[in-house]
Formats: structure tokens, sequence, C-alpha cells
């Protein structure tokens, strides 16, 4: 299994319109959805940025998916009409799965954690300290996913890390943060990570989180 974490800027001021194309065209979301499972915008961190993952069964799922979207004539009118709402994209492919009990669980704020591997850092380390840092979020929060993403799909070269954990609200989110924010700095401070991303954020009203 195979997912896709997609990254979408939008211009500021259009968020709500964006979001909005998705309610008004139920029938291009609820193509989207055989394969969309996670909608998200920014609360905090970079704001005017959606975040989506998509899972795959592999590569060929998923190229096959998106020749199959690509001549759809539903969809090249929608991809049409949201395209001047996005200023920038990038798309990482990470190996793992979406834990069923999250999707399960509606509503909540959601936590996103990034990391990317310093060179040169053995697979054990790399491993371990994946491991940890999974291990204090499932034991603080709601883990939704710890998924990891190398040079060509080698699981011996992992390079990123990206990990979504669910708060039941804010207080919960706060109370949450401070309870695993020193084990996490002490887990960045280590030398392993060269570079790191947090975000706070909310599940889109039509989300299969919401």
């Amino acid at each position: 299994m195979i997912v896709e974490a997609r990254r979408y800027t939008v211009y500021p001021g259009k968020l709500p319109a964006y979001l909005q194309m998705f309610v008004d065209n139920r029938v291009v979301l609820d193509e989207l959805n055989k394969n969309l499972c996670g909608f998200w915008f920014n609360e905090s961190g970079p704001l005017n940025t959606v975040h989506h993952l998509w899972h795959y069964k592999d590569r060929v799922a998923r190229a096959t998916r998106r020749t199959q979207l690509a001549v759809d004539p539903d969809m090249q009118k929608f991809i049409a009409k949201v395209s001047p709402f996005l200023q920038s994209q990038e798309s990482t492919i990470y190996r793992g799965d979406i834990a069923s009990s999250s999707v399960q669980q509606k509503g909540g704020v959601f936590s996103r954690f990034f990391i990317e591997y310093q060179y040169g850092v053995s697979e054990l380390v790399k491993k371990k300290f994946s491991s940890e840092i999974a291990a204090v979020l499932k034991n603080k929060s709601s883990l939704v996913c710890a998924l990891s993403s190398s040079n060509f799909d080698s699981a011996n070269d992992v390079q990123k890390g990206l990990f979504i954990a669910r708060h039941s609200d804010l207080a919960e989110q706060m109370h949450c943060m401070q309870g695993i924010s020193e084990d996490i700095c002490e887990m960045f401070g280590s030398g392993i990570v060269k570079n790191s991303d947090y975000s706070l954020m909310l599940p889109a009203p039509f989300s299969k989180f919401q």
C-alpha cells in the first residue's frame, strides 16, 4: 500500500471558494473519494495550505487511476475551474496506510508532523526514531498515520516521515502538545533530523474525517 500526500497552496482569500468547489461538485467528489482518504486545511503553520492523502495499492494502480480521471469529462471541467485557485502544489509518495479506526472517529483537530532525515543517518536509527515519534503520538492522541518516503521506493533508504494525529478538540490538542513537546523536541535535537514542519489542521466539511 502506498499513500500519496499532496500539498496545495491556495491564493490568499480564496480558500473558502476552493473548498466550496468540492461541495458544489458532488459527482466529482464521490469519484475522488474512491482514493481520497483525507482532506484538511491548515489552522496554523503555513496558512492557505490544503493537504490531501490518497491511498493506492501501488504506483501502477495510482498511474492507472490518474489516467482514468484525466479523461473523465466531469473531472476535466472541475480541474479547469479549480486550478486558478492554486498557487503551488507538491506530491510525495509514502509507504504505509491510514489507521482504519481513525477514519471511524469524526470531527476533531489534527496535528501534522513532517520530518526530513539528515544524510548518512543509519536506517536502524531512523526506524527507531520514527517508531518513537509514532509511539508518543499514539499514547497522547489518536494516530491517523505514520508514513515513510524513500528514494526509488527502497525500504532501506528512508528520507522523510509524515505523522498525523487526531485530537477531539483544541483543548485536548493543547494538552497533548504540552505533554509531548519535550519528547519531540528532544528527538528533533538529536542531530537525526535535517528539517521538520508542524501544522495544526482542520478537516474539510466534506472530509471522511468530518
